[in-house]
């Protein structure tokens, strides 16, 4: 059998056992680092995924909320609108009964005053019992 080194290097010999590294306690010990690293990686990508939930349900609460303010505040609107119109409908109401005189006093003061339909028939003249009215409408201020 032939001398696998050659003639030379055959006294000299050394046997080295070689472990293979995938077998060895240092490749046990960083792939239980590696495998530690990538479950905190994992932990935090779901804690980040949890906080982003939250985030939107936060997110979707205040939405919800300010939807619920816009739609109170319109319904005031519409409350202030209706109270509106429904004093807008008794001043037309008033009006309706009542007539617009003038009265023109020493030739340079014009006065506008309404007259309630139903006390209209009781003045033949508004300048004749303006003085009356006018004392009459004092009383009601």
């Amino acid at each position: 059998m032939s001398d696998p080194l050659g003639p030379e290097q055959s006294g000299n010999i050394k046997v080295i056992i070689c472990v293979p590294y995938r077998d060895s306690f240092l490749y046990e010990r960083e792939r239980e680092r590696g495998i530690e690293r990538e479950r905190r990686r994992e932990r935090e990508r779901e804690r980040g995924e949890e906080e982003e939930k939250e985030r939107k349900r936060k997110r979707k609460k205040e939405r919800e909320k300010e939807k619920k303010r816009e739609k109170e505040r319109e319904r005031e609107k519409e409350r202030k609108r209706e109270r509106e119109r429904e004093r807008e409908r008794k001043r037309e109401k008033r009006e309706r009964n009542l007539t617009i005189g003038t009265l023109n006093f020493f030739g340079n003061i014009n006065l506008i005053f309404y007259v309630p339909k139903e006390q209209k028939k009781f003045f033949k003249s508004f300048s004749l019992v303006g003085s009356l009215y006018l004392t009459w409408v004092r009383s009601l201020i």
